[in-house]
């Protein structure tokens, strides 16, 4: 039988590590190297999330893990990505 609750895809936050559903997120990927904010939730490669609580989003300034999120070792975050993020909320 199928269930008649539809599947809500989680990820798990970088900075605090709580698993929420991916729509209470902000997804963060690269450009060219830089970590940008995500809202159509498209860009291609490899995502990393960021619960939408101020928080979080400041935890991301001494975050040291992007390089491992990304799996890349030249990523540096976007001038004012958490000032945008912060806007957003």
């Amino acid at each position: 039988m199928k269930s008649s609750t539809k599947h809500v895809p989680e990820r798990t936050c970088l900075v605090c590590k709580r698993r929420r559903p991916k729509k209470e997120l902000f997804r963060l990927a690269t450009v060219n190297n830089e970590v940008v904010c995500d809202i159509s939730y498209r860009l291609p490669g490899r995502g990393a999330y960021v619960c939408k609580d101020k928080q979080c989003v400041s935890g991301l300034r001494i975050f040291k893990g992007l390089s491992g999120a990304f799996r890349k070792t030249d990523v540096k975050m976007g001038e004012n990505l958490i000032e945008n993020m912060i806007g957003e909320l």
